[in-house]
């Protein structure tokens, strides 16, 4: 087949002999990537050879499904004629149902190969399968109420009730009829607290403030951090040769899209909510829990979708937060590139950067200049290198009637204070004043 190749979703057979391996492939395609293709009549060259299709072909590769994989999968039959006018059998399955096993064993694929999957990797297919474990599991707490959210429904034009059967469906009650973890996180009084962390400066090191948004329904909580973000966001204007240019300092749309991802699709049944920094360059959104298993890292970044807490991000739909569209990572990429998602095994991390220096920035380093106290010969000479920033020492203490000794240890104070440093080498020295 011309262009196609063996690949993590494709495997190729020559003939219908070989079905027990081209069913293997199949399970191990699924329990990769969700889905796969075997066809049959294409040697592992790729080369087209042909085969007889008939309803029995069909027959015999549905009995041998039934008998050999679990859970059960359901086919489709597609007859492909090559550019050589042989037919060959394309065999297409799809299914979230993972880990599938054939004939008792569980398989990975890896490239084009089959690889026996081992007890950690079974265990994390477990875990990334299409289970709404967020519904299943019980909430911490039966006293529940949910005026909040009710009323953010209506607002969206339902009509919310609060008999057994109205929550039940919309994901608040767990097969027995009890509360579930989405029902504590859309409660009007959880324990759940989400926090706004500012530092100074672009690491960790120096702490400014904390704000905390939680405590309450977590739909009203994102809206609240969506707000308090968008109060900080501000646009640089520019005018040359009367055009008018605006660059706000960050794409608010792709910080909308990242941090409703990271509430939604956290890891809730750790109970460790989502969390976002704001330092002086960026903010950093992240999520805990990874991305699932079976979602392979090109498709994430394609935006394909893939629900973690499925009821949840239903409910998130409902109320206007999310889509069904997937465009969230892909906006994302288009505007701040690949290396604004960072992936690791147990959080995603995304990094919106500033397109410039917020004036709260600069407000505040001049309200800490307005602290530092300076005698009058330090004030002076700031204020003469501020002029002159090529000046050599000599030239400061002619103009000051200073030593040129005194003029170094003023020098070292203003350093020392934070407002004075040089800048090139030492024959193109400049003084930089802050």
């Amino acid at each position: 087949m011309k262009g196609l190749r063996e690949n993590e979703t494709v495997e190729f057979k020559k003939s219908i002999a070989q079905l027990d391996k081209g069913i293997l492939g199949l399970t191990a395609m699924l329990n990769r990537s969700n889905r796969g293709t075997v066809y049959f009549g294409i040697d592992d060259a790729g080369n087209a050879v042909g085969m007889e299709i008939g309803e029995s072909t069909f027959e015999k590769i549905r009995s041998a499904v039934r008998n050999y994989v679990e859970p059960r999968i359901v086919l489709d039959f597609e007859t492909v004629v090559a550019e050589n006018g042989k037919e060959c059998l394309a065999v297409h399955s799809s299914g979230f149902d993972v880990p599938y096993s054939y004939d008792g064993r569980y398989y990975i694929r890896h490239g084009s190969s089959n690889e026996h999957a081992s007890p950690e990797m079974i265990a994390k297919m477990v875990l990334s399968r299409n289970f709404d474990s967020m519904r299943e599991l019980e909430s911490y707490s039966d006293k529940l109420t949910f005026t909040t959210l009710n009323d953010m429904l209506i607002v969206r034009g339902f009509h919310p009730r609060t008999d057994r059967n109205y929550l039940n469906s919309i994901g608040l009650l767990n097969k027995d009829g009890k509360f579930n973890l989405n029902a504590n996180l859309v409660s009007d009084d959880n324990d759940i607290i989400i926090q706004v962390v500012e530092f100074e400066g672009i690491d960790r090191t120096s702490f400014s403030k904390r704000t905390d948004r939680g405590s309450q329904c977590i739909f009203m909580a994102m809206k609240d951090v969506l707000e308090y973000v968008r109060s900080r966001n501000e646009t640089r204007i520019k005018v040359s040769s009367g055009i008018r240019e605006e660059t706000d300092l960050f794409n608010f749309e792709c910080f909308r899209e990242a941090w409703v991802n990271a509430c939604i699709h956290n890891a809730w049944r750790m109970m460790i909510p989502p969390s976002l920094s704001l330092f002086d360059d960026r903010i950093e959104i992240q999520s805990v829990g990874g991305i699932p298993y079976a979602l392979p890292m090109e498709d994430l970044f394609e935006g394909r979708s893939m629900p973690v807490n499925e009821s949840l991000f239903r409910l998130s739909v409902m109320l206007g937060f999310s889509e069904h569209t997937g465009r969230g990572i892909p906006t994302i990429v288009d505007k701040y590139g690949r290396q604004s998602i960072r992936i690791s095994e147990n959080t995603v991390t995304v990094v919106i950067p500033y397109a410039f220096e917020p004036s709260y920035i600069s407000a505040r380093e001049g309200s800490k200049l307005k602290e530092i106290e300076l005698d009058d010969k330090e004030r002076s000479v700031l204020d003469y290198l501020k002029l002159h920033r090529d000046a050599k020492i000599s030239d400061v203490a002619s103009f000051h009637s200073l030593s040129p000794s005194a003029v170094k240890r003023i020098i070292s104070s203003l350093k020392t204070k934070g407002l004075l440093r040089n800048d090139g080498t030492n024959r193109n020295n400049v003084w930089v004043v802050a």
